[in-house]
This record gives structure tokens, sequence and C-alpha cells, in this order.
């Protein structure tokens, strides 16, 4: 989609924004559902590798875990 074009454009000027890997997890997981949970875990551990991951980053991923993939574990 254009908008992953955009995203991964920005990671590939800036890869140590936390802002853009928290909207590209967004993006990803907002596809298709067959494949939608695991390529947003795909992408956080991308994004914990980088030096630059902040607090932001783990936070917007388990958010998207409880509440867009239903988990229950709180």
């Amino acid at each position: 989609s254009p908008a992953r074009r955009v995203l991964e454009g920005c990671l590939a000027q800036n890869a140590d924004a936390p802002l853009v890997w928290v909207r590209y997890m967004q993006l990803v997981r907002a596809g298709p559902a067959a494949t939608a949970v695991e390529d947003a875990r795909k992408v956080f551990l991308k994004a914990r590798k980088r030096p630059g991951c902040t607090w932001h980053v783990y936070v917007a991923a388990a958010e998207i875990e409880q509440f867009r993939n239903g988990d229950a574990a709180s």
C-alpha cells in the first residue's frame, strides 16, 4: 500500500524514529487478518533491535496485543 511504502521510506532514512515504528506496527496490524498479528510482531522485533528504540514502541506493541488482538493477559 502507499502508506506502507511511505513508512518504509521514513525508516530507511531514520530507522531510530520511535513514532515511525509505532505507526508502522499499527498499519501492519490493520492489514489482512491472516497475517496481521505475526507481521506486527515482526515489526516490533525489528524496532526493538534499534538503538533508538524507546519505551513508546514497547507500550504501543503491548496496546496492540491487548486491544487489537484481544489478548486477555493484563
